[in-house]
C-alpha cells in the first residue's frame, strides 16, 4: 500500500454534480479505478472519469 493513497477515498456528490466539487475529489474522482454509488451519482460524473462503476 502507498501511504499517499489511501485504498479508499470517500466523496460527497450533492444534486449540483461535477460543477460543485472541490478540485481535491474532482482529481480523486479522475484518478480513482473504481467508483461505487448510487445510479443518480454515478451518472452526474463526467465522461473523463473512466472508472469502473459500481
Amino acid at each position: 500500500m502507498n501511504p499517499t493513497h489511501p485504498p479508499v477515498t470517500v466523496v460527497g456528490l450533492g444534486a449540483d454534480g461535477w460543477d460543485g466539487l472541490a478540485a481535491a475529489g474532482r482529481e480523486a474522482l479522475l484518478a480513482a479505478e473504481v467508483v461505487i454509488g448510487g445510479p443518480r451519482q454515478l451518472n452526474l460524473l463526467p465522461p473523463g472519469c473512466t472508472a469502473e462503476r459500481v
